[in-house]
């Protein structure tokens, strides 16, 4: 079992996840970006290209076993709690906005959102507490969300995780998990999601520096991830290959462009859980918008598909601002205690 587990994380590492909130949430607009678009290239290039989701997981499961040395019960416990604050007030708070939205969309322009939410007005108590857990293929109304709903569950089981990866089993574990996300048995939901949980959860529990992990890798998995890009675009049989490697690849690339000195606006970095909250449903609207004005124009398509998630970022950072300026209390609660306050 390890002993010497760092109580922090390292300074480098903390400016790589603060640089990499926003580019990828950025990505994640740009795949809830639903246009009409003969050509479906920009999608997948914006899928291959960014990882979103494992790194995400990854992330979030280092984070959450880094200080863990040996287990503690006292130190789980006060994770969950945190995260009761960070994770599911957000989560239950944005899907009611969601279910209010849509209400009031439906009220004032009937037929304008997708026919699965218009009878919000008429839920019964199994709508509702489907609205919060599976309203629609598997995902909460709010259907971004589902990666909260995920977390929090893997959060929750952690002791398991614990179990599985802590000491020598966690060696063959890591291993099986590693053989199964390179060969892709595990490119479904929610096994990919625990598949990244549990390398991000290996990497803390076994003290393993991701910073000096990315150094010695000595730029071979951005050449990897390059190569395996180009093949997918030809065939979807290499797509796990290029996963695998561009998660890594990517959080390389962002320590390359940190140690350059290379810094994220302190504002996108904050609005980016704002901007995922809230995306949702308001891009439903923005790209009906875009869809009616356009007349079926691929080109005008094609410029609005990678103009919504800009829109969506400015809209998302004046209404922040206004919030933080106006509500403060409200708003921290609503972002997880995430806001930074002057």
């Amino acid at each position: 079992m390890p002993s010497n587990l760092r109580p922090t994380i390292s300074a480098e590492l903390s400016s790589i996840i603060r640089f990499i909130r926003f580019p990828l949430m950025f990505c994640v607009v740009l795949m809830h970006t639903h246009l009409p678009l003969e050509n479906d290239l920009p999608q997948t290039m914006v899928k291959i290209l960014f990882p979103r989701v494992p790194i995400y997981f990854l992330i979030s499961a280092y984070l959450f076993f880094y200080s863990f040395n040996g287990w503690k019960w006292s130190e789980f416990k006060g994770k969950l709690n945190r995260r009761f604050f960070s994770l599911l007030v957000p989560y239950l708070l944005c899907n009611l906005f969601t279910i209010i939205f849509y209400y009031l969309v439906h009220r004032i322009a009937s037929g304008f959102i997708s026919p699965d939410f218009e009878n919000v007005e008429h839920f019964g108590m199994m709508e509702w507490i489907g609205s919060f857990w599976n309203k629609t293929d598997g995902r909460p109304i709010a259907y971004q969300l589902w990666f909260l709903r995920d977390l929090m569950i893997m959060n929750v089981f952690a002791p398991v995780f614990f179990l599985i990866l802590n000491g020598r089993i966690g060696n063959i574990s890591i291993i099986l998990i590693i053989l199964n996300a390179v060969f892709g048995m595990t490119n479904i939901q929610p096994l990919n999601s625990i598949t990244w949980f549990s390398i991000g959860a290996y990497l803390a529990l076994h003290n393993i520096d991701v910073v000096h992990l990315l150094k010695n890798s000595r730029y071979i998995t951005i050449v990897l991830f390059v190569v395996f890009a180009a093949l997918t675009l030809y065939s979807d049989k290499y797509a796990p290959y290029s996963l695998f490697f561009g998660v890594f690849a990517v959080l390389d690339v962002v320590r390359l462009l940190v140690n350059k000195g290379i810094s994220m606006p302190t504002i996108l970095t904050e609005v980016a859980f704002f901007l995922y909250l809230f995306h949702g449903c308001t891009i439903m609207v923005l790209t009906r918008l875009i869809t009616f004005v356009s007349h079926d124009n691929q080109v005008f398509l094609t410029v609005g598909y990678f103009l919504t998630p800009v829109l969506m970022t400015i809209v998302c950072i004046i209404i922040y601002s206004g919030m933080k300026k106006l509500f403060p209390t409200f708003t921290n609660i609503l972002l997880g205690r995430r806001m930074k306050t002057s």
